[in-house]
């Protein structure tokens, strides 16, 4: 079970919970914190639904391409993509820390340099 922490929640909360199996932690005017198996689902549908996740936004300098699809399976990140030699990752990290995505990405023979790491309110 992954946790999944919506900021804006109330106007796409019940179309995203129906008929899902989500254990609700604690819903206040700041946020929805919720517990589920397959939080990039649940996160992506909540999107879709006009909610805003809480999110980590990473952007690495790359020095070496590992194998990026075996990335993404590993990761499950809300969004991955390259730019001008940058790997851009979004995530949940209530799910994997920086050390976490940093071994996934080594261990897939990754070579990178961290640019930057931010919290980031995440919409579609």
């Amino acid at each position: 079970m992954n946790l999944v922490y919506l900021i804006k929640w109330r106007k796409c909360f019940d179309n995203v919970v129906k008929n899902r199996d989500v254990n609700i932690i604690n819903l206040s005017n700041e946020g929805a914190l919720v517990m589920i198996d397959d939080d990039v689902d649940f996160t992506n549908k909540a999107l879709d639904n006009g909610c805003t996740a809480y999110a980590r936004y990473y952007r690495f300098r790359l020095i070496k391409l590992g194998n990026l699809e075996n990335a993404q399976k590993a990761i499950k990140p809300l969004d991955i993509w390259i730019e001008n030699n940058t790997l851009n990752i979004i995530i949940n990290p209530l799910r994997l820390s920086t050390f976490d995505i940093a071994k996934i990405l080594y261990d897939l023979n990754f070579e990178l340099e961290l640019i930057s790491e931010d919290d980031v309110e995440y919409t579609k």
